[in-house]
């Protein structure tokens, strides 16, 4: 049981770390975004002052589709990042209902063996020390 515990620890620890680095992840992603939406405002700006020039509007043209492409996968990412995020807590979930329940199955087999031991003691002391002139005809276990 003390090797399932350990290691279902080591699992939420595990868990927990990579909800962690998705925590960070996410947060990138979005100093990114602000970061390209920034860019964006300002291409378009640069876009409204520059339109008599054609080929300066084309390539901001094609910035802004790449920077909205780029938006497109960053929050395809994101989604991700939570539903990972989601799953990973719901499997921790799951990870500490089971160590609860081993805990406790480990704590019910404590108090049976202290049980045991106790019985056996007591069954010990009656086959070592039976009392003198009397036969017992019958031993009553607790």
């Amino acid at each position: 049981h003390e090797e399932e515990v350990a290691c279902l620890r080591n699992e939420i620890k595990r868990i927990e770390a990579m909800k962690v680095r998705a925590d960070e992840r996410l947060q990138a992603l979005t100093n990114q975004n602000r970061k390209l939406q920034y860019e964006l405002a300002s291409l378009k700006e640069s876009t409204a002052e520059e339109s008599n020039d054609s080929v300066l509007v084309a390539d901001l043209r094609d910035t802004i589709l790449k920077l909205c492409l780029k938006y497109e996968q960053d929050e395809q990412m994101w989604m991700d990042d939570i539903n990972e995020y989601h799953v990973m807590k719901q499997e921790t979930k799951l990870m500490q209902d089971q160590l609860v329940r081993v805990s406790k199955g480990k704590k019910e087999v404590e108090e049976e063996l202290l049980e045991l031991k106790q019985l056996l003691q007591v069954m010990e002391g009656v086959l070592v020390s039976p009392q003198v002139g009397s036969t017992p005809s019958k031993v009553i276990i607790p």
